[in-house]
């Protein structure tokens, strides 16, 4: 196990090292359960097939509408006995044929056919819902698919289960029709099944909706009991089940309509059996948690006849967002409400796989419950609660199961054969190791959609993982390096280590020295020398401005420093590891701002800002300078890449995209642009350069030295789903959608990272707002009034809320940008920052932004005080300024600071459709007046380090002044 950065340093957290040495025996066949890993090895040989089930149920006609044929929907949840054959599983119907009351004008031509919208019309108010078994078999060279026994559910009686609900008065009710349009008659035994799992001893849980229910059955579908929420039993009054309320607490009554338990599994052992709700609860009602991600998933110990014991465990698992599937998947916009929760099986012991769905994009996630913190018997747990745990966006106290993508429909490659699954997953069964039998929900063809059953191939979707595990920060397994300084000096505005000399470097820019600390015990770092910068200046024969990057080779620490006068030529210095004497400069461009090495550290690459003086009359071109070592640090050679064929009438000013910011007043491009961060690719051939305040990326071609591509990074949509933003500084957090308010990503930093072996780069969108005295873009977005600014198109529909202070007007716009038309006035009103973090692909179109995550993360846990006590959230909300990447157990971890409000930032980013929020921390302390706020102030920069001890984090706190030094624990340390 090996905890690096991308561009792999060494060491990770010891406790995942030794799950992953436990992983490979077992993997290897010495001491590992076959059935623990349901490898499937009996039984047809799988391979990718799919199979149309047409059986037919006949035909209905509606009252005043269409006559419909009416088809089987085979699954709506499925499940594989891991000691069955492979090509062996079962399948489960629901209700039967519905149709919503709100759409029985789209689909049998009838509007307002329901008295009450609030309802759904049964087509076959007798259907039945039924088991069934499933077998596989070979056909020559094809698949071939038997429905071998159909088990239907019943009562001691024989008496059949229909899908038609009871009446509740204790949850939300739902109002069953025929097809003639009059209401049905309740019936206290109808259930609405959605999952199974078959036990060692033959006997069924089935997951239901309506209760919701856990319902035990018998091999021959004779319900054994049907356990409820506690207080709802005597809704189900004449019920001829044995109805109970030994297991769900009271809450789970507030389930939704149609979004009751969806997903069952069960331990390989038979000890526990987990369920997962469909969707939130309503809680306190629907409306007041339509975009709430927060799903509860249920651990109930069985006893050894398999009939319930106890809950052992409530864990929060949270939904991916919305935008998420919009930015994979074509066709109309989801909201959050779609994403659902349609199945689960059991890897082993509290390690899990569960189906997320939204529209036709079906995604498998692999959770682990092991150490998860659970929230039964807590305040969460009562109806009562206010705000309620479905209104939370994340509770410090119980953080989210830990949650890792597998399978996306929307972005993996279809084996040969497969069609588009089209309506996502409903059932899923792992057949074994590399394949999984899927079922989509044809509704019973009320829409003309066929039901599929799929043999699909998951390439590793078991062999080689391990259960899922994250890193964890703490403040209690931390330290503080501090040289003394006075708060807000910037005594600590960079930092990077190197574990073979056990030392941290840290850029003190108060006093022009670069402060040496010792890290041989790392958590308890000591002040051990400094490097003045001083020398640096005569050796170079300018006058020292601010250290501005700072890296390591395995010999040297380079170190950029800016003139004092910035408008002149920096200088790029270099540091011996082993004597600390300087041993080399070199001349770099204006306003050097960022250092990357390549692979082999043979050659050093220097983002140049070449930054205005303030009253704009002096504006240096922006560059590239590279550094080259393989003739030894004595023979460097300096080449400078820079901007001038893009310029007007220059060989390529044709491939400037139109979306690149040229602001500056009477700039040249050249000048325009600013290199503010850079990031060489994991294969060391491409270097990708953020041009900060152009919102734009250039992509350099390492072995040519040139420059291949300008993109634009263009705007984040605030009025799109899950990406609001506080638009106003009056001291309460209000996260609301903005339709016509974008965001200038306009990054802050950039790592890159690989998956499936395609180049990715990560950005923190900080936010560059251009403002000197010869030239300030920023104006309030009540001056966009065509009197103090340009005015705002009519079009757009912010317009009236940017003349209201208490609405947008205070929020931070760009005079200059946002015409997208080129009439004169403001079509998009454009913020400074995404107040995000986005990852692009190599060719910088953009694959994942987490939204308003940053915001809505923040806030839960600070409050009022998110966004720098709300102060920021009028310029760049949270502002994440710096990120690093680092890879684990084959993951790859975003840590992201943010400067304005506080805190490291933790997502797993392995695949770039499916980034995970893992952790959230911060100290800070928000006093009545802040200049007595405690705590880590102003982290602006990031570095990873380790050793034989572990790995550690490290946040240069520029306000503060100090350096926190992490150890980086895991979930499997936790209790």
């Amino acid at each position: 196990m090996m905890f690096s950065r991308q561009q792999y340093d060494s060491g990770f957290f010891k406790s995942v090292a030794l799950v992953a040495v436990a992983a490979a025996l077992s993997a290897c066949g010495g001491g590992g359960s076959d059935r623990d890993r349901r490898v499937g090895t009996i039984g047809t040989e799988l391979r990718s097939a799919q199979f149309v089930v047409n059986e037919s149920l006949g035909s209905v006609s509606f009252a005043g509408g269409d006559t419909l044929n009416l088809s089987l929907s085979v699954g709506s949840g499925a499940f594989h006995v891991p000691d069955d054959d492979r090509d062996v599983f079962y399948t489960i119907t629901d209700r039967g044929p519905t149709v919503p009351c709100t759409d029985t004008g789209e689909v049998i031509g009838v509007d307002n056919f329901c008295s009450n919208s609030n309802g759904s019309v049964f087509a076959q108010p007798e259907f039945r819902p039924q088991i069934l078994r499933w077998k596989l078999a070979e056909s020559g060279n094809n698949l071939t698919l038997d429905l071998v026994e159909r088990t239907t559910l019943r009562d001691q009686f024989n008496n059949p289960v229909e899908g038609v609900p009871p009446s509740f008065s204790q949850a939300l009710d739902e109002i069953p029709y025929n097809p003639n349009g009059n209401q049905l008659q309740r019936n206290p035994n109808g259930m609405d099944p959605e999952a199974l799992v078959r036990l060692d001893n033959g006997r069924f849980w089935i997951a239901e909706e309506y209760g919701p229910s856990l319902v035990l059955v018998e091999s021959d579908g004779e319900v054994v009991e049907r356990q409820v929420p506690a207080g709802i039993a005597s809704d189900l009054n004449g019920s001829t089940f044995d109805v109970k309320e030994d297991i769900l607490p009271a809450i789970y009554a507030k389930r939704g309509v149609q979004r009751g338990i969806a997903a069952l599994a069960v331990s390989p052992d038979n000890s526990f059996l987990y369920f997962a709700m469909k969707g939130p609860l309503a809680n306190p009602n629907t409306a007041a948690v339509e975009n709430s991600r927060i799903v509860r998933v249920g651990k109930v110990s069985l006893n050894a006849n398999g009939t319930p014991n106890a809950l052992v465990g409530e864990y929060l698992y949270r939904l991916d967002s919305a935008a998420q599937y919009d930015l994979q998947a074509d066709g109309e916009t989801a909201v959050q409400s779609d994403v659902t929760v349609n199945e689960m099986s059991a890897v082993a012991t509290d390690d899990l796989l569960l189906v997320e769905q939204a529209g036709t994009a079906s995604k498998v996630f692999r959770i682990n419950l092991a150490n998860a913190a659970s929230i039964q018997g807590s305040e969460f747990d009562s109806p009562s609660t206010s705000p309620s745990l479905e209104q939370q966006q994340a509770l410090e106290d119980y953080p989210f199961v830990v949650k890792q993508p597998v399978f996306n429909s929307a972005t993996d490659p279809r084996a040969g054969g497969i069609d588009e699954i089209g309506t996502g997953f409903e059932g899923f069964a792992i057949l074994n190791s590399d394949f999984a039998a899927v079922t989509t929900d044809n509704e019973y063809g009320l829409r003309g959609v066929q039901s599929k059953i799929v043999v699909l191939p998951i390439p590793g979707l078991l062999n080689g993982t391990v259960s899922p595990v994250a890193p964890v920060l703490s403040y209690e397994n931390s330290a503080i390096a501090s040289n003394g300084a006075d708060f807000d000096v910037n005594a600590a505005d960079i930092v990077v280590a190197n574990p073979s000399r056990e030392r941290m470097f840290v850029a003190n820019n108060a006093q022009g020295s670069i402060d040496v600390f010792s890290l041989a015990t790392p958590l308890s770092p000591t002040l051990s020398s400094e490097l003045d910068i001083a020398e640096v200046a005569t050796s170079s024969g300018i006058t020292a401005g601010r250290i501005t990057a700072m890296t390591l080779t395995a010999d040297y620490l380079v170190v950029t420093i800016a003139n004092a006068n910035a408008q002149e030529d920096g200088v790029l210095a270099l540091y011996d590891l082993t004597t600390l004497g300087l041993t080399a400069t070199y001349d770099v461009g204006p306003s050097p701002a960022a250092i990357a090495a390549d692979r082999t550290a043979a050659r050093v690459f220097v983002a140049n800002e070449g930054v205005p003086n303030n009253s704009y009359s002096v504006d240096p071109e922006g560059s590239v300078s590279v550094v080259d070592f393989r003739s030894g640090v004595t023979s460097a050679i300096v080449t400078e890449i820079d901007f001038q064929d893009f310029n007007t009438g220059g060989s390529r000013a044709d491939e400037l995209p139109e979306g690149v910011l040229i602001t500056g007043p009477g700039a040249t491009v050249a000048q325009d642009l600013e290199p503010g961060s850079l990031s060489t690719s994991l294969d060391g051939s491409r270097l990708y350069v953020v041009l900060q305040e152009n919102n734009a990326v250039a992509k350099i071609n390492v072995a040519s030295l040139e420059i291949e591509s300008i993109t634009a990074f263009g705007s984040k949509d605030f009025g799109g789903a899950a990406a609001g933003l506080d638009t106003n500084n009056n001291g309460l957090a209000q996260i609301n959608s903005r339709p016509g308010v974008v965001g200038l990503f306009q990054a802050g930093s950039v790592d890159c990272f690989n998956y499936s072996g395609q180049r990715y780069y990560l950005t923190a969108n900080t936010g560059a707002p251009r403002q000197y005295a010869g030239f300030n873009e920023v104006v309030p977005a009540a001056d966009l009034d065509g009197f103090n600014g340009p005015a705002i198109d009519s079009a757009n529909p912010s317009i009236g809320a940017a003349s209201n202070n208490s609405e947008i007007g205070r929020l931070q716009v760009s005079n200059v940008t946002g015409d997208t038309d080129n009439d004169g006035d403001i079509d998009e009103i454009s913020a400074f920052g995404g107040r995000s973090f986005s990852i692009w692909n190599d060719d910088g179109q953009l694959v994942f932004d987490s939204g308003d995550d940053i915001a809505q993360i923040t806030q839960a846990y600070l409050g009022n005080d998110f966004n720098n006590r709300d102060a920021g959230s009028i310029g760049q909300g949270a502002k994440p300024s710096a990120a690093v990447l680092v890879g684990s157990q084959g993951r790859v971890y975003a840590f992201i600071v943010l400067e304005a409000s506080g805190g490291v930032l933790v997502y797993d980013v392995t695949s770039p459709f499916g980034a995970q929020f893992v952790q959230y921390i911060n100290n800070r302390s928000f006093a009545s007046d802040p200049q007595f706020d405690t705590g880590d102030i102003g982290p602006a920069n990031i570095a990873v380090y380790s050793d034989t001890s572990g790995a550690y984090l490290l946040v240069a706190n520029g306000r503060s002044g100090t350096v926190r030094v992490f150890e980086v624990g895991s979930t499997l340390d936790t209790e």
